[in-house]
């Protein structure tokens, strides 16, 4: 099941719905929206996943894909801090059919089994999809909870070798452990695939090896050199390359549908690291059923991303709306005479004189 469309409102806040591809690349001016956007993503995984209480007032909506069916799923929550009460209104459509509806303190939801119409009453704070989740009777429950349970990541410019060292967690969006534990668990034709891979990019690497010395760490070896590089002295470049490339190397190893969202892609990397490793995971992600959500304002990244993977945010005020090949199908194609870099899609005036 993939992610399609998300739309977010609060009190002061405004998400108008933007379209995601198998893979695709957020990019906005500062202070559109652009972190705030996975933010969104990250707090409803952990709601579905019951990793997070619902302690905030606000409403999502969002669509997915799968080979026979849309699902639509939209989430209204309502919290008073002064009594520390929840409000929740819920409501899943398939197609254009109903499935459940939540009003408050009661739920209506059709048996996918029997095809009648069943009633529930669920706590509070908890969701429909919480209380009524059960693989045979309701396997489209199943499927969203999967999709929340199989999606990861983390802000790209906040790894870094002094966070790997103090054992902290990499703004992993789920907590699926460590880079060495990850790593430790990679065949050895996985982990050669990602020394390969990072020879692409541009670190020449001829080995890694995991030392465990009080906490585990990930040491490597430069290739034609010999020379070992303790993980405290691996620059910044390389470190999060190496990270998300065992990320990666990981969710395909996994071997099933998986959704990643990293924010800042590419944040620190040269230009010929930073497009060889945006060619590569978006290429990576295409070719295993990996959806791929990153956000970005680096120049390198944005040339080397078919513009039909993006999503141009715009602010006004407190709302932000995408631009992207769906919703302006012209403004794109049109694009393609102008001779202009995709960068310039982004930097210049086009958008503005042409929407």
């Amino acid at each position: 099941m993939r992610l399609t469309g998300l739309s977010y409102k609060t009190a002061n806040w405004e998400l108008n719905e933007i379209e995601f591809e198998d893979v695709s690349l957020i990019v906005g001016k500062n202070a559109t929206g652009k972190t705030r956007t996975l933010e969104v993503l990250h707090r409803l995984y952990e709601i579905i996943t019951q990793k997070r209480e619902i302690r905030e007032s606000g409403e999502w909506d969002i669509n997915f894909l799968n080979e026979d069916y849309t699902l639509n799923y939209n989430i209204k929550t309502r919290f008073d801090n002064i009594t520390n009460s929840v409000l929740i209104s819920e409501r899943m459509t398939v197609g254009q059919a109903l499935f459940f509806e939540r009003k408050e303190d009661v739920f209506i939801i059709k048996n996918e089994l029997t095809k009648e119409v069943e009633n529930g009453y669920p706590p509070p704070n908890k969701l429909v999809i919480h209380v009524a989740r059960d693989i045979k009777k309701y396997p489209l429950i199943e499927h969203l909870v999967k999709w929340a349970e199989q999606s990861f990541g983390f802000r790209f410019g906040s790894v870094s070798p002094r966070y790997f060292l103090e054992n902290n967690e990499f703004s992993f969006l789920s907590e699926i452990g460590h880079l060495p534990a990850l790593l430790q668990s990679l065949t050895n034709a996985s982990r050669h695939q990602i020394i390969n891979d990072l020879s692409i990019i541009g670190f020449p690497v001829e080995k890694l090896e995991i030392v465990q010395s009080g906490l585990p760490i990930i040491n490597l070896t430069e290739k034609n050199i010999g020379i070992k590089i303790l993980a405290g002295d691996i620059s910044q470049g390389m470190f999060r390359s190496l990270a998300i490339l065992i990320f990666i190397e990981y969710l395909i190893s996994k071997k099933s549908t998986a959704t990643i969202i990293i924010d800042d892609l590419c944040e620190g990397l040269d230009y010929e690291r930073a497009t060889k490793l945006g060619r590569l995971l978006f290429d990576k992600c295409l070719a295993n059923r990996i959806q791929l959500i990153a956000t970005s304002n680096d120049m390198f990244l944005m040339d080397v991303v078919d513009l039909k993977y993006w999503n141009v945010l715009q602010r006004n005020g407190q709302v932000v709306a995408a631009i992207n090949a769906k919703n302006h199908p012209a403004l794109f194609e049109d694009f393609k005479f102008t001779g202009l870099s995709n960068f310039d899609f982004f930097a210049s005036d086009y958008i503005a004189q042409n929407l």
